[in-house]
């Protein structure tokens, strides 16, 4: 009996996850032109006769008026770019003092842009990583292909505890078409991945997406805790009211705060940080409007 209500609590929270993925994509797309997307719109076609439910706007009124007959323009979809989402689930991940932990946004994040990449007729494709590749889904402009991917990723759990970012950005450097548009979504508790963003620049468009917790930013003075580093599960006991630790925690988070931004910025990509607890849709709108 524990097993089935662990699966249907699982499905609830795979719906829940789905359905506000569905709501924000499509808050993000209404009325919203999203030019970082190559190639969206629509390409002319051909002029045919008016057919029953034809949008009235795509009537041609002066082929209409010389033949005496009703006719229209049809449009195809331009094809849009190939997007990759390379979506970081190592242990980090799991740590959160709100409502979500970064893994939890980081999921919720790959599913929405997904999604709008899907409504712009993008092919997407999906790398899954820890400190190795988890998942691969190769880029598809079908949602039922996508969809095949969203329960593993959202119920994923990894067993692995250090990130590392070499597999999944050698995978794209190596086997991957040039011109992508591909997101990098992860907390970036890491330092050795510049390098390896420098070449994958190279021949695609970079978006580092950086989630966190607001307690990262300013860690409470709560006395002596007993900490644990979830990438190299080691336990620490510390004094969190000192100002020594208070010094060092300050210096090592605005290392890896440095070291990221200046990452995307140096190599002309854009980034952008979101936090477990917000509201991140108009964030999202205004990125995904920059050409």
């Amino acid at each position: 009996m524990e097993s089935l209500h662990h699966y249907l609590r699982k499905a609830q929270q795979f719906d829940e996850v789905v359905l506000k993925a569905q709501k924000l994509s499509n808050q993000i797309c209404h009325g919203n032109q999203t030019s970082i997307y190559k190639g969206q719109g629509n390409l002319f076609e051909e002029v045919r006769k008016y057919q029953y439910g034809d949008d009235v706007r795509t009537i041609n009124w002066g082929i209409t008026a010389k033949l005496r007959q009703t006719y229209v323009k049809t449009y195809n979809k331009e094809k849009g770019q190939t997007i990759w989402l390379v979506i970081d689930v190592s242990k980090s991940g799991i740590f959160g003092t709100r409502e979500r932990t970064k893994i939890d946004t980081i999921k919720e994040l790959s599913v929405v842009l997904a999604l709008i990449s899907l409504k712009n007729n993008c092919s997407v494709g999906a790398l899954v990583f820890s400190d190795k590749i988890e998942l691969i889904h190769q880029p598809s402009t079908s949602f039922s292909s996508f969809s095949k991917l969203l329960y593993p990723l959202l119920s994923f759990s990894s067993s692995r505890h250090k990130t590392d970012f070499a597999p999944a950005l050698d995978y794209l450097i190596s086997r991957s078409s040039s011109g992508a548009l591909v997101f990098i979504i992860s907390d970036f508790i890491s330092s050795d991945y510049q390098e390896k963003v420098k070449i994958l620049a190279q021949k695609h468009d970079l978006i580092g997406i950086r989630v966190y917790d607001r307690t990262e930013l300013a860690f409470p003075k709560l006395s002596y805790m007993n900490l644990v580093d979830t990438e190299s599960n080691q336990k620490i006991f510390v004094d969190t009211s000192s100002q020594s630790f208070k010094a060092g925690y300050e210096k090592w988070l605005n290392c890896h705060l440095d070291y990221f931004y200046n990452t995307f910025t140096s190599l002309g990509h854009q980034s952008l940080d979101v936090a477990t607890d917000e509201d991140y849709v108009e964030k999202l709108k205004k990125l995904l409007k920059k050409s």
